[in-house]
């Protein structure tokens, strides 16, 4: 069925989960307080300023000990319109979408959240499920990166170049600035003297870049309103995933 696809796309998930630390340290991130906004354009699929397949908005909220990065894959209409196209009988299509609006809080679960402090290597990832009951794993991508002479201005801010590699063979082109000193960057990226405002992965065809660096008026931050969830390790995760699937699957069937 169409419709799986749909579902496991909002609950699957490819991470790891340090406990012990996530229990000890997640709670404090609520009182950080943000201290810049950095808002990037996202471009999945890219191989030119002009070609690629979509463009989002990411956003960055740096703290005084850690960094939230929040980023919406795709709009709750998108994501409903397609819901529509995939139920089989055309005469449930307004009950199976009204039913998705009204039973979820879909904007929360479009969306990813990254959290990571600046001392650790750890990157926290939090997920939704039924009953607005939130999961937070860990996620660890560990860069080796080779420091290069070239710079360049991007949003105002000089910036210099590094190529970063990981172990599973991916590659990226990183420019960072020294000028923000702090060693975050966008989606789980960090680990450079200074703050990301561009990167390109290689493999992924996925491109980040700085557009919009604030330090006044910075917008109410979401990311850090959602982070009220229950901790639990991989494998507990992914059975309650499955069984809300199963859950949910059940109820689009029974309307068909």
């Amino acid at each position: 069925m169409k419709i799986t696809n749909y579902l496991v796309g909002i609950i699957f998930l490819f991470v790891s989960y340090n406990s012990c630390q996530a229990q000890r340290r997640l709670p404090n991130l609520k009182d950080d307080t943000t201290k810049l906004y950095v808002e990037y354009a996202v471009y999945n699929g890219y191989f030119n300023d002009s070609v690629f397949t979509s463009r989002r908005k990411g956003q960055l909220f740096l703290g005084k000990e850690s960094s939230v990065y929040l980023y919406q894959r795709r709009s709750v209409e998108e994501f409903l319109d397609g819901l529509r196209k995939s139920v089989n009988h055309k005469e449930y299509e307004d009950l199976v979408v009204d039913g998705f609006r009204k039973s979820r809080d879909l904007e929360r679960e479009m969306s990813i959240v990254y959290a990571k402090y600046y001392d650790s290597v750890d990157c926290y990832e939090l997920k939704s499920l039924n009953e607005n009951k939130f999961v937070w794993l860990s996620d660890t991508v560990r860069f080796t990166f080779d420091l290069l002479p070239e710079t360049k201005e991007i949003s105002g801010y000089k910036c210099q170049l590094a190529k970063g590699r990981t172990p599973n063979g991916d590659t990226a082109t990183i420019w960072f600035t020294e000028e923000i000193p702090i060693s975050a960057g966008p989606s789980n990226l960090a680990g450079l003297p200074g703050l990301i405002l561009e990167y390109y992965s290689h493999r992924r065809r996925e491109f980040y870049k700085a557009v919009k660096i604030s330090t006044d008026e910075i917008p109410v931050n979401k990311a850090i309103v959602w982070l009220n969830g229950d901790l639990m390790d991989k494998k507990e995760y992914r059975n309650m995933a499955n069984k809300d699937a199963e859950r949910v699957k059940r109820m689009i069937e029974m309307n068909n």
